[in-house]
């Protein structure tokens, strides 16, 4: 086990990789799903509510920080485009499934349930970008997920509460961070395959070309 302070490292690490795929939204570099990003900061700022008031200490901080960089991604996308929040389909369902988990956490009694509502809310706030990350891999920005799934590693060996309020948001963070990565980084892997095969294939018939019109002018002289 760790100390316990180095909790503070690992919300400082998991706030540096949304501040890394905020400056890749801001320069293009990523295409962020606004719906995602918005549910990934009201889930685990409300997760963190859910946690004081089930008597969660200094952890709860974790979970805090999981919320702080999303909202800020998310402003970031609206500015740039508003257009791109569309309550339709897969988005429309995640958005509802989330104000489900929130208004059973204000109702229920039971801080275990509402918490577990909240990570399959989040979960389902996940599908659109991992939709997206299978189609277009190339619309995400990787380290931010390898960087949060590392800071979540380093508060899980933090933690000497070993409650499901308490190690639930973390561990479910760091295996949807890891899936994320691998994802888009096969993706983008296959992707730059892909072009690299496609321009040798365009080499080499630019060279069959450039061949049989030498061929043809050599046969004409």
């Amino acid at each position: 086990m760790l100390p316990i302070w180095f909790l503070y490292i690992a919300a400082g690490i998991r706030i540096a990789g949304g501040l890394a795929y905020l400056k890749a939204t801001i320069s293009g570099k990523a295409k962020p799903n606004p719906v995602s990003w918005l549910l990934w900061g009201a889930m685990p700022i409300t997760a963190f509510f859910v946690g004081l008031s089930a008597g969660v200490g200094i952890e709860a901080i974790v979970t805090l920080a999981l919320g702080v960089s999303p909202i800020l991604v998310f402003a970031a996308v609206m500015i740039k485009n508003p257009r791109s929040l569309r309550l339709q389909g897969l988005n429309l369902v995640c958005v509802v499934i989330a104000l489900i988990g929130i208004v059973f956490w204000l109702t229920t009694k039971t801080p275990e349930m509402a918490l577990a509502c909240l990570l399959l809310a989040d979960l389902a706030s996940a599908l659109p970008t991992v939709r997206k990350s299978v189609k277009n891999p190339e619309s995400e920005f990787a380290p931010t997920y390898l960087i949060s799934a590392i800071g979540m590693t380093i508060a899980l060996m933090t933690m000497t509460d070993l409650s499901f309020m308490a190690v639930a948001y973390p561990t479910y963070t760091l295996v949807i961070n890891l899936l994320m990565f691998s994802l888009i980084s096969q993706g983008k892997l296959k992707a730059t395959t892909s072009r690299r095969r496609h321009r040798h294939h365009r080499h080499r018939q630019k060279s069959r070309h450039r061949l049989i019109r030498s061929s043809k002018n050599k046969s004409r002289r």
